[in-house]
């Protein structure tokens, strides 16, 4: 692609007050803005006029799936369990597997009380970390920067 839909530069989260531990790294798009998330659980929100917002979410296991808890030591164990979550919801959902970050995920569509979602859902070792965009469509160009900013992701080992 050329001139529209580019990615720019590198969002950096370092010790991140939201991030839950998690340093990370990724490309967003042109022209976008970056401010502070105003809900809990989301660290980032991407603006750019007259497009739909990018934002980056992180949640806990134990808050939005406890039993994946289970897997996050192993990452093969892990990578298991999110292509059998796949498996079970695939005929219901517009869903397929995806690796960010050396991390096992899903890219998955939905709507949902009038609007599109369309994200990446990566599973770190504790946490789901979650980068979309939601609005009342998504266009081609939206999934495909969506894939184009997961390849650039990037997550920092921490010295526990």
């Amino acid at each position: 692609m050329i001139g529209f839909g580019q990615l720019g530069d590198y969002y950096t989260a370092k010790d991140h007050p939201k991030a839950k531990g998690v340093d990370f790294t990724i490309k967003v798009p042109d022209g976008y803005e970056a401010s502070e998330g105003k809900r809990t659980n989301t660290i980032q929100v991407f603006n750019k006029k007259n497009s739909i917002p990018i934002t980056i979410h992180i949640y806990s296991y134990l808050d939005v799936l406890p039993e994946m808890s289970l897997h996050g030591k192993n990452r093969n164990t892990l990578k298991s369990a999110v292509k059998e979550i796949i498996e079970a919801i695939k005929l219901d959902a517009k869903i397929e597997y995806y690796e960010s970050g050396g991390y096992p995920g899903y890219i998955a569509e939905g709507k949902e009380s009038g609007l599109t979602s369309y994200q990446l859902n990566t599973f770190l070792e504790n946490q789901l970390f979650v980068v979309g965009f939601t609005g009342l469509s998504i266009s081609e160009t939206d999934r495909e920067l969506l894939k184009e900013m997961a390849n650039t992701l990037y997550f920092k080992k921490k010295n526990n």
